[in-house]
């Protein structure tokens, strides 16, 4: 086992663990432990600038890194990669790379204590939201917005605290 300490959410792995076939063989005890945490999303752009550009405005952040194919954003504890559409076969095969045009397919949710302050703060940066602040049945408050290319962001208040 290496000294370095795996990052939350990743297989750690003990040197009795050669096979991977050998998991159908092992006690709940003797399984490599697993906690998942959400590391990094990835999501495929069409344009890399402006996608770029929309988040630095809207999170108000830079980059942690950027290249002509991807830019990378701290967003909480999770990496928000923004990946050029042409580099997406690769992550989704061997399902084709949707377009903008063909749905929603998830939505990306950040809660917050105050929503329409946030709201209010993220229309001064540009962000034009599909739907106001609005109390949910399950006890929130939303409102979403899409980014360029389509992305479903939903931000969320928990009414019941």
């Amino acid at each position: 086992m290496s000294d370095h300490t795996p990052h939350p959410g990743h297989w750690e792995r003990d040197s009795t663990l050669r096979d991977p076939d050998s998991v159908d063989t092992m006690t709940p005890q003797e399984l490599p432990q697993f906690t998942p945490a959400l590391s990094a999303i990835t999501l495929l752009v069409d344009d890399a600038e402006v996608s770029r550009e929309f988040y630095t405005r809207a999170f108000e952040t830079q980059p942690l890194w950027t290249d002509e194919k991807s830019t990378g954003f701290n967003v909480g504890s999770v990496v928000l990669n923004l990946l050029v559409r042409d580099e997406g076969d690769r992550l989704v095969a061997p399902n084709p790379v949707g377009t903008r045009t063909s749905g929603n397919r998830g939505q990306l949710s950040i809660w917050v204590d105050d929503i329409d302050t946030i709201v209010d703060v993220l229309k001064g940066r540009g962000v034009a939201f599909d739907t106001q602040p609005t109390d949910q049945p399950w006890d929130m408050r939303t409102a979403t917005f899409h980014d360029p290319d389509g992305h479903s962001w939903e931000i969320g208040q928990d009414l019941s605290a």
